[in-house]
C-alpha cells in the first residue's frame, strides 16, 4: 500500500520495520542515543540500543510502530511511534525520531513526519531535552507546518534534566482534495503492520 507526496525530485519511503529489519533499526538507535547523550543533564537513561528497554515491545504487542525512513537504497532514519492504546495517555506519542546527520536539512525529516502524522490523525505529544536547541527548533517548525498553529509547550523536569513537552492535534487529511497525495487509501484506524509510503523530498 503506497502513497506519494510530491515535494521535489527525490523519493523517500516510510515503512513499518519487519522483525528481520530489527538490527538495522538497532544500529540507527545506537547512533541516535549516542547523539542524545550529549544533551542529558545529568547522564541518565539508555545510551545504547542494548540498554533501551522498550525496543522489543515494538514487535511484540499492538499499538507500537517502528518506522524506517529510506531514501534510494539507503536507510536514513527511524521513528518509534506509540498509539494511545499502548500507553496510559490518550494521545499518540513520538517516542523517538532520528535522521542521519548526512541527510539532515534536506526535508527528509519533515516529509517523514507528515506521512506518519497523516496516518494517525488525533492528539499528539512528544518531549525534547531543553538543551537540544536544534531539536526544539525542528519540532516547533514541523508541528506548526503540519497543524497551522504553534503547539502547546510546557517545561517539565525529567530524571535526565529539563525537557520541553509539545502537545498538538493532527487533523484527518482528505486525500481526494489534497493534491499532494496520490495512490491507495489506507484503511481507517490503525494502519496495517507493513505500510510503505513513497515521497519525493525537497533538496
Amino acid at each position: 500500500m503506497t502513497q506519494r507526496e510530491a515535494l521535489g525530485t527525490r523519493e523517500l519511503r516510510v515503512e513499518v520495520a519487519e522483525p528481520g529489519e530489527r538490527e538495522a533499526l538497532r544500529a540507527l538507535l545506537d547512533a541516535y542515543l549516542l547523539e542524545h547523550a550529549a544533551y542529558l543533564e545529568p547522564p541518565a537513561g539508555a545510551t545504547s540500543a542494548g540498554r533501551y528497554p522498550y525496543l522489543p515491545l515494538y514487535w511484540r504487542g499492538a499499538g507500537r510502530y517502528p518506522f524506517l525512513v529510506g531514501a534510494g537504497d539507503a536507510i536514513v532514519g527511524f521513528a518509534l511511534i506509540c498509539h494511545p492504546s499502548s500507553t496510559r495517555d490518550r494521545r499518540f506519542r513520538v517516542a523517538e525520531f532520528y535522521i542521519r546527520p548526512s541527510h539532515r536539512r534536506a526535508g527528509f525529516g519533515r516529509a517523514a513526519l507528515r506521512v506518519i502524522w497523516a496516518r494517525f490523525p488525533g492528539r499528539w505529544t512528544l518531549q525534547v531535552l531543553a538543551r537540544n536547541t536544534g531539536a526544539r527548533a525542528f519540532w516547533s517548525h514541523c508541528i506548526e507546518e503540519a497543524t497551522g498553529r504553534p503547539p502547546t509547550v510546557t517545561e517539565i523536569r525529567g530524571n535526565d534534566g529539563p525537557r520541553i513537552r509539545y502537545e498538538f492535534a493532527i487533523a484527518k487529511i482528505d486525500r481526494e482534495r489534497d493534491a499532494g497525495f496520490r495512490g491507495s487509501e489506507a484503511p481507517p484506524g490503525v494502519p496495517e503492520r507493513r505500510t510503505a509510503v513513497a515521497l519525493v523530498a525537497p533538496g
